[in-house]
């Protein structure tokens, strides 16, 4: 996200500098009789200037709501809830968040001399969607006045926990279900770790994605567990194997049960 935001600042500064130097009759001194080489180096400095500038800044202002990291602050005093961010917020507050609540959070946001902050709270040990407001600037992840910082939680790690525990029968029932349907329809998976074979069934037989098809693994099954390990069918069952992974997919979807139901908008 940093690469993309500040690849776009620094064109839009690189073509800034150039028009002012085009403008103030800099770029034609400069240019004098190297001509376009002079130019194309001009432009490669300035672009890499700019890039690198602007790296600097997006980071170090992206940084303290990077929650690409598990974030969880820990309040220190009672904070009001509200439906969504606004901009009058005064007298909107539609609840109170109580001191020692840890919020998972998702998103933080400053205005002004005020911090938003959403995320999730355990209550009663089910996620509830909270919109909270700090009366101040603050980093989300650093400790303060207002709340302590971590990167785990005993309540959420419980809680994850129980979920797991949960969708392990569904995820087993799926495997059975999912297996008996190969096996109805003559699909055979194998498994080998032998290069040379790899190399000879190319042609007549199919190797199965490590991953799955996007990503999305075999519902824990055919995983390899080294590097030279892979599994195959026959080429002639591909098309079929596909359609019946696909519909396994939407079930697992469908039944697996998430750790956070989507957000409320």
């Amino acid at each position: 996200m940093y690469v993309a935001i500040s690849l776009i600042i620094a064109i839009v500064m690189a073509i800034a500098i150039l028009l002012l130097l085009y403008v103030t009759g800099i770029l034609g001194a400069i240019g004098g009789e190297g001509g376009v080489f002079v130019y194309f180096v001009l432009i490669v400095i300035i672009l890499g200037a700019s890039f690198f500038a602007s790296f600097y800044f997006v980071a170090k202002f992206f940084n303290q709501y990077d929650f690409s990291i598990p974030t969880y602050i820990t309040t220190k005093e009672d904070f009001p809830v509200y439906e969504k961010i606004l901009k009058e917020p005064y007298g909107q507050e539609i609840g109170t968040l109580k001191a020692d609540s840890v919020i998972k959070v998702e998103k933080a946001k400053s205005k002004k001399v005020l911090t938003w902050v959403e995320g999730y709270v355990l209550v009663d040990g089910k996620p509830e969607y909270k919109t909270i407001l700090i009366p101040e600037k603050v980093k989300i992840k650093e400790s303060g006045d207002y709340f302590d910082f971590n990167e785990k939680s005993a309540s959420f790690s419980a809680y994850y926990e129980s979920i797991d525990a949960k969708n392990v029968p569904i995820l087993e029932k799926i495997q059975n279900d999912f297996l008996a349907e190969l096996e109805e329809n003559g699909i055979e998976v194998k498994y080998s770790s032998d290069k040379i074979l790899k190399e000879s069934i190319k042609k007549s037989h199919y190797i199965l994605p490590k991953n799955g098809y996007w990503d999305k693994g075999f519902f824990d099954l055919y995983e390899a567990k080294n590097s030279d390990d892979f599994f195959y069918i026959e080429k002639n069952h591909k098309n079929r194997f596909k359609k019946i992974v696909n519909t396994y997919y939407k079930r697992l979807e469908k039944e697996i049960i998430p750790y956070f139901e989507p957000r409320r908008k």
